[in-house]
């Protein structure tokens, strides 16, 4: 049940009541203004400096050509554990297998089905990437302002899918019944397709009189808990909007500072991604090379004063492994218990056991 705090608590100063018991206000948040030494942050929260990778993919690209990941940004998992990393550099798709060897690479300059459009914008290549309930993977080539779909089990091109109307699309998300969420950066809208790529509808873009979105960039949907996520990167938030009905429901995160407070953007949001069997919310915090985790159950999620139910983060500024520069694209695999993150400017994809994480976090 919700309680409206400020009419319940307006009533009973009416009445004379005391709204404060035992150093807790009566809306439940422990009431530190009498408290002389409250817990440091880093008490509250814990937090894991250099966490040990499973794998690190494409520190090859030295010794064997082909295997680079030159400015990976986004990634996925497939259905048997392999992961799917953007080269943005290099106009392709770099394939690995579930132990971090390399299978293939897809895509290339051009513009047939799962090329990719050249551009001098530092914005070509691929963006979003995403898995299908079909077997296929989807795969947004931006300066094309198309999809690109590929077959995960044969690894060949799929007809591509047209964005009509779209000036600067990048996040996809993707439901089981096959509805696929597409962000157009440049409009600052959120359309649905059918995987046919027909046109089923798009979320609102207005709320309360304001525009919802500015520069969305990444998608991330959790359907047991009807949600969707998109960044909204110049304001440094998450916008979050109903699967079922498309309704706005809120904000999860903004723009904290230098001082990277617990459960805010030090500058600059970067990938997120959920985990709907653990509940949890990863999101990229980009200048500190720090992932932050939080708990998409917690009755703080949207309450800024609570951290938005921030839970803890690992990670860090440096290019040594469990470190990041500008950290990008996050993939979760639940059936294979695996967590991956682009690491972009150090240009590699560090992939860790996410239960081993976790655990190490007391998560």
């Amino acid at each position: 049940m919700r309680v409206y705090h400020g009419v319940l608590l307006s009533l009973l100063a009416l009445v004379g009541c005391d709204t404060t018991t035992d150093g807790f206000s009566f809306d439940g948040v422990a009431d530190r203004s009498d408290d002389p030494d409250p817990l440091p942050v880093s008490e509250r929260y814990p937090h894991l400096d250099a966490p040990s990778p499973l794998f690190v993919a494409g520190l090859d690209r030295w010794e064997e050509e082909g295997v680079a990941i030159d400015g990976p940004n986004e990634l996925a998992f497939d259905a048997q554990g392999r992961l799917w990393a953007g080269d943005q550099e290099n106009l392709r798709v770099q394939v690995f297998a579930p132990d971090g060897g390399f299978l293939a690479s897809l895509g290339g300059e051009g513009t047939g089905p799962g090329e990719f459009t050249w551009s001098e914008d530092s914005n070509r290549g691929p963006e979003s990437v995403r898995p299908g309930p079909d077997g296929g993977m989807y795969v947004v080539d931006r300066i094309g302002r198309r999809v690109n779909v590929y077959d995960a089990e044969d690894l060949i091109s799929r007809p591509s899918l047209a964005l009509p109307g779209f000036e600067d699309p990048t996040g996809l998300a993707i439901t089981s019944d096959g509805r696929l969420y597409a962000a157009d950066e440049g409009r600052d809208e959120i359309h649905i397709f059918s995987l046919d790529g027909s046109a089923v509808g798009a979320l609102p873009t207005e709320h309360a009189g304001r525009w919802i979105l500015d520069e969305v960039e990444t998608l991330a949907v959790d359907e047991s808990r009807d949600l969707l996520f998109a960044t909204s990167e110049d304001d440094e938030e998450i916008k979050v909007f109903r699967v079922s009905s498309g309704e706005y429901v809120g904000e999860v995160t903004d723009r904290g500072g230098s001082s990277s407070p617990p459960g805010l953007i030090t500058d600059t949001i970067e990938g997120i991604m959920v985990d709907p069997s653990r509940g949890l919310l990863f999101i990229c915090d980009e200048e500190p090379g720090r992932i932050m985790i939080h708990d998409l159950d917690s009755d703080r999620l949207f309450d800024r004063s609570e951290d938005f139910g921030f839970l803890g983060s690992f990670g860090g500024a440096g290019s040594d492994e469990g470190e990041f520069d500008s950290p990008d694209g996050i993939a979760v695999s639940v059936a294979f218990d695996r967590l991956a993150i682009a690491d972009q400017g150090n240009g590699r994809v560090q992939v860790f056991v996410l239960s081993d994480l976790l655990a190490q976090l007391d998560l």
